[in-house]
């Protein structure tokens, strides 16, 4: 398994902005919440993760449960640090080619597709089409994704994600930072060649 397809994956289908296309749904939580997600990328095996995200989306920390390593995600740099808790390193790497709003979901438009329960949560299903692929969602009224599929025209399916647990609850800004007896290290950008 590659990291690249599971966090990268993973990033590209959490959306990236309030709405993605006229009349669309809030992809970002308007609280803080974290998500317990089952992850299908093709080719790799099913991966299990934990995805805090702050209110407003703009801070994510992803950890996986079979990865010795964690994504703190700052969509305002439009960048990761990729932590190596192991060797109390990380590395800095930029993500902006991953926002699905340049690529996949670029120009989408929005169509509802009825409701569903998802880990219990009531969701609206949505499609997405736009010129390069297409999504399928369904999203809680205050932005949560509980699953959904992200299709390219090019690339075919890019993966699934699922929602198995969801906690809302007050997120600490740490978790979402390096913390401070890290270091930052050249080394890591071999553990970083994964992204390219």
């Amino acid at each position: 398994m590659t990291y690249r397809t599971v966090f990268l994956g993973l990033l590209a289908m959490l959306g990236t902005g309030p709405a993605l296309g006229e009349g669309g749904p809030r992809l970002l939580p308007t609280r803080d919440v974290t998500v317990a997600y089952d992850v299908a990328i093709p080719g790799q095996t099913p991966l299990r993760v934990r995805v805090a995200i702050k209110a407003g989306g703009e801070r994510l920390q992803i950890i996986g449960e079979d990865l010795p390593t964690s994504f703190l995600v700052d969509r305002d740099t439009e960048t990761a640090a990729i932590v190596l808790p192991m060797l109390k390193t990380y590395t800095r790497v930029s993500v902006a080619k991953y926002d699905p709003t340049r690529n996949v979901l670029h120009g989408a438009g929005f169509t509802p597709r009825g409701r569903a329960i998802v880990a219990g949560i009531p969701c609206a299903r949505w499609h997405a089409q736009s010129a390069q692929g297409s999504a399928d969602a369904c999203i809680t009224p205050d932005g949560v994704i509980m699953d959904g599929t992200l299709i390219s025209d090019r690339k075919g399916v890019r993966g699934t994600i699922h929602a198995v647990h969801v906690s809302y609850g007050r997120l600490p800004p740490e978790i979402f930072a390096v913390p401070s007896n890290y270091s930052e290290s050249p080394l890591g950008q071999a553990a970083a060649g994964f992204l390219k």
